[in-house]
């Protein structure tokens, strides 16, 4: 058996993420695994449990993959300098990191606004102002989903199923499950945020502070735009 060397692991390690980066299934399905193991072990290093992990793939994957204003996804930075392995797995870390870091804020606040009844002038415009246009954009980006995605997001936010029910009902793990729905909702919020940032005019850095104060309501989109008939359906 033939041993890799550094060159060979590097060319397809640089091999892999310009094919993901040019969104093809394999390879993309590929780095989506690196990215779960990435995020397991993000999670086990700061002792939290198994959701946190879910939160870091997803976040992870919608950093790496989502375009940013002008420039390709980061995903498109890997250089090869260390392994693709090690390189996800300090992104992911560094997810794990900064969500801590805004669960604690977000505590702060939400104990702020119990003392203050009143919250933020920004966070107020943000809400009000382009809350309905985001909720309207990821549901329209929905109706657009292709019929298997579609049936695969409707059994887990329509249906209520859990990832491993959804696994057994469609013969696969529970965790290509996951990666499948982390996928889905990174495409989605593509979508929206380019559909938003066209139509009003929106900063990358106003998009990612209105999916944080719409988290909340996102499950809902998500329900109300599936529920509906899509373009293909009668």
């Amino acid at each position: 058996m033939t041993r890799r060397t550094p060159d060979d692991r590097r060319t397809a390690d640089l091999a892999l993420v310009q094919r993901a980066v040019a969104r093809e299934p394999d390879a993309v399905s590929e780095l989506f695994s690196l990215m779960e193991r990435a995020a397991i072990e993000a999670a086990r290093t700061l002792k939290q449990p198994r959701p946190f992990q879910d939160e870091i793939a997803s976040l992870l994957s919608a950093r790496l993959l989502l375009p940013r204003e002008g420039s390709p996804p980061r995903l498109a930075t890997f250089a090869g300098r260390s392994s693709l392995e090690t390189w996800l797995k300090s992104a992911a870390l560094r997810v794990g990191l900064n969500l801590l870091d805004i669960q604690r804020r977000d505590h702060d606040a939400h104990r702020d606004s119990h003392r203050d009844h009143q919250p933020s002038a920004e966070t107020q415009l943000i809400r009000h102002r382009h809350g309905p246009a985001f909720a309207l954009a990821l549901e329209n980006a929905l109706r657009h989903l292709p019929a298997d995605e579609r049936a695969l997001m409707k059994l887990v936010f329509v249906d209520g199923l859990s990832l491993e029910r959804v696994g057994r009902l469609r013969g696969a793990h529970k965790s290509t499950i996951s990666r499948q729905v982390a996928r889905i909702r990174a495409l989605l919020l593509e979508e929206v945020f380019t559909e938003l940032s066209s139509a009003l005019g929106l900063r990358r850095s106003e998009l990612e502070s209105l999916v944080k104060l719409l988290d909340s309501h996102i499950e809902l989109s998500m329900s109300r735009g599936l529920d509906e008939p899509s373009d293909d359906e009668p």
